[in-house]
């Protein structure tokens, strides 16, 4: 246990400090640092920039290879067993941690995993971020309703009639182990948007010809195969029934994702017909293509082509990547409830 946690905890900082050089070398200048093009950069940005990216690319390097490892899928099983301690910071066990550190990686140099500059372009579209250029902080409970509800369309709706709907979702929650374990510092986000203000122009990726989408209509063990490389527990979520989704490369699963409904719910004199994504993921082999944020993108078409009011994000920490398609953050909480 003792070597587990360490590992964990080595991550864990490696994740923390990629973390801040992204937000540090976005905040210098968001384009063209690996061409050594700094025009329009803020000053003083040359002397620790290259420093910084030669430092990032190294911890990049490590995390993929942890998030790629069967070391990784224990320690994340273990987690979510409930075998690690209460007070361990563990955000590198999150279950789209490294992959969307990677994709915001990827985005900001224009590299993919092996270090060479990509060939697909991106929308011309900035990412949702603050007026210093790095991801937007959470914001205090209040001021998350007043986002959700100004930006979105939706109704008048209070932090109380928020809880209540979420309660309503997922009676017992924070009852359960796995909940309780999540940490008071690290909060979990619980995530929305209004069908009706959606617009799936708001991120758009040039993917290569062999990627295609659609329903997945293979064979069971196939796709469970295909989810176990990601997060193995999950398995136990998909079955015949199951309604999937998924990117294909070449006719094989590269991302998957259930397009869930979680029913008509009442708040005051409002009725929401509430669907979303659930259980997305992309294999370690497709990674950092956009692939996965692109089958999102279609699965909250489809809910907005079906007269679902709202899609629902539950239980991340990958705010900034949903946040690309518009999804608002409008309720956070740990172990101990909702804050």
């Amino acid at each position: 246990m003792t070597e587990q946690i360490e590992r964990i905890t080595k991550y864990e900082n490696i994740f923390r400090e990629a973390k801040h050089l992204i937000g540090e070398l976005s905040s210098g200048c968001t384009e063209g640092y690996i061409e050594g093009n700094t025009e329009g950069c803020t000053e003083g940005y040359g002397s620790n920039h290259g420093a910084n990216s030669a430092t990032l690319r190294t911890l990049i390097s490590e995390l993929e290879a942890y998030y790629a490892s069967d070391v990784w899928k224990q320690d994340f099983a273990d987690d979510e067993a409930g075998l690690l301690p209460s007070d361990l910071k563990r955000g590198v066990l999150s279950e789209d941690g490294i992959y969307n550190l990677l994709e915001e990686y990827s985005e900001l140099t224009g590299e993919t995993e092996s270090g060479k500059p990509s060939e697909k372009t991106e929308s011309s579209e900035p990412s949702e971020k603050n007026e210093s250029g790095k991801p937007a902080e959470k914001a205090e409970s209040r001021e998350l309703m007043a986002e959700l509800t100004d930006d979105q369309g939706s109704d008048d709706m209070t932090k109380e009639q928020y809880e209540a709907l979420f309660m309503e979702m997922h009676p017992g929650y924070f009852e359960r182990d796995y909940v309780r374990a999540v940490p008071d510092d690290e909060p979990a986000s619980e995530m929305m948007l209004a069908l009706s203000g959606f617009d799936e122009g708001s991120y758009t990726k040039t993917l290569d010809k062999e990627v295609t989408f659609g329903y997945y209509e293979g064979g069971i063990d196939d796709l469970l195969k295909a989810v176990a490389k990601v997060v193995p527990h999950w398995t136990q979520f998909f079955g015949e029934d199951s309604r999937v989704y998924c990117g294909f490369v070449n006719g094989e699963i590269a991302s998957f994702c259930q397009i869930e409904d979680f029913g008509e719910h009442r708040i005051g004199d409002v009725k929401w017909k509430i669907g979303g994504p659930g259980c997305v993921g992309t294999l370690p082999e497709y990674r950092n293509r956009g692939i996965g944020l692109s089958m999102v993108r279609n699965v909250t078409k489809i809910l907005k082509e079906e007269s679902y009011d709202h899609s629902y994000i539950h239980y991340t920490y990958e705010t900034d990547w949903y946040g690309k398609l518009g999804y608002k953050t409008f309720l956070q909480w740990n172990g101990k409830g909702f804050i």
